[in-house]
């Protein structure tokens, strides 16, 4: 990110004792971030489409048959419906490709990799994928010096609006500024959560190191993943359809 165009930079504000941290977009990046992490997502999501397929044409369903548009590989949350939706995703299914279907299942998972699935669901379905969008996040870290002399120090991170937990988006477009953190110096006590010193008060506020930046994709339906994520995404589909290579035929 920083080398195609996108980078952090610290902002000194010339009256308050404030330092603010920005994402710049200086130039466009050589790739369309976004839309290729959609492609990736999109192509990991046909493989297990592609799998559920296989299943359907072993088991006799048509290729052109009525019921080959309903094909789609089950991703289920709970164990509750799964008998039901295997049976309606994947017409003709016989039990030992249900139960390899079913181990891949986030209900059959644990630890992160029982999100995998639901984080490709969201990202991928429908035309979601085309909608990503470039986000950044900064985590608390204390990785700034508070000022001397017994002032206070606050520190603030910017989020999405309504979501919290999420990081504000980053449009990419050349001289876009995303602000995503700041840090700055307290009278102590404080009035209030807000209250600022002034450089002209004398107060001994050293430049803090910059924090580490997350960039994420998002689609608009909130789901969201990072680079490791999709790497992560990747490995966990592989997995997935590699379990189905040894796979018997119905009888």
């Amino acid at each position: 990110m920083e080398s195609g165009g996108i980078g952090v930079r610290t902002v000194r504000d010339p009256v308050l004792a404030m330092y603010r941290w920005e994402v710049a977009v200086s130039a466009e990046p050589a790739k369309n971030l976004p839309l290729l992490t959609g492609q990736i997502i999109n192509n990991i999501s046909v493989a297990l489409e592609y799998v559920a397929f296989q299943i359907y044409l072993i088991a006799g369903g048509e290729p052109d048959g009525p019921q080959a548009a309903k094909v789609a590989f089950p991703i289920v949350n709970t164990e509750s419906p799964w008998d039901s939706v295997v049976k309606k995703k994947v017409p003709g299914v016989w039990p030992e490709a249900a139960d390899r279907l079913k181990a891949a299942q986030p209900f059959s998972q644990e630890g992160m990799a029982a999100n995998a699935l639901r984080t490709l669901r969201g990202l991928g379905g429908t035309d979601k994928h085309r909608n990503l969008v470039l986000c950044a996040a900064v985590a608390l870290s204390a990785n700034v010096i508070g000022p001397a002399g017994g002032v206070g120090c606050q520190i603030r991170l910017a989020r999405a609006d309504g979501d919290i937990s999420k990081g504000p988006v980053v449009p990419i477009k050349p001289g876009t500024v995303v602000e995503v953190a700041c840090a700055f110096a307290q009278p102590s006590p404080a009035p209030d959560h807000d209250a600022v010193l002034l450089w002209a008060s004398g107060v001994d506020f050293k430049l803090p190191p910059p924090p580490t930046v997350e960039y994420t994709f998002r689609a608009n339906n909130g789901s969201e993943v990072d680079l490791p994520g999709l790497r992560g995404l990747i490995e966990h589909v592989l997995v997935i359809v590699d379990s189905f290579t040894d796979l018997s035929g119905p009888g």
